[in-house]
């Protein structure tokens, strides 16, 4: 039981983790400007948008993002983030990258562990008490 009680801090520490580094990264992006080239509107909720950019060393990049359909239709010049270490992987804004919801359910799902974990508890003294009583 013991043991057990470590794991909602656990997951809550590495959620804290995947956070920073993801901030980290997010921080040390490179900003340039692209154009919208397609946006594939087959579906109603996420709509497919390819990009094209050019970095600093003058390579021409396509990426691909999930995005809504209004705020970037075709041949719109938009500003891309990316990293000089990976281009391919740009992103349209620096804000929620992907490790970053990675970080959310870690911190969920320590809450929910440790609540959990306090209510078993709860329940085991009062049903140990109660023997006592008796």
């Amino acid at each position: 039981m013991r043991l057990s009680v470590l794991v909602g801090p656990a997951l809550i520490m590495v959620s804290i983790y995947l956070w920073v580094t993801d901030s980290i990264d997010r921080a040390q992006l490179e900003e340039t400007s692209g154009t919208v080239l397609y946006v594939d509107n087959t579906n109603y909720k996420n709509h497919m948008t390819r990009v094209q950019f050019v970095d600093l060393t003058g390579q021409t990049f396509i990426f691909t993002e999930n995005t809504e359909l209004t705020e970037y239709p075709v041949g719109k010049q938009v500003t891309v983030y990316y990293s000089t270490d990976k281009p391919d992987k740009a992103v349209l804004r620096r804000t929620v990258m992907k490790k970053q919801w990675g970080g959310m359910y870690f911190l969920l799902m320590g809450v929910f562990y440790s609540f959990a974990l306090f209510v078993l508890r709860r329940v085991e003294d009062e049903e140990e008490s109660e023997k006592t009583v008796i």
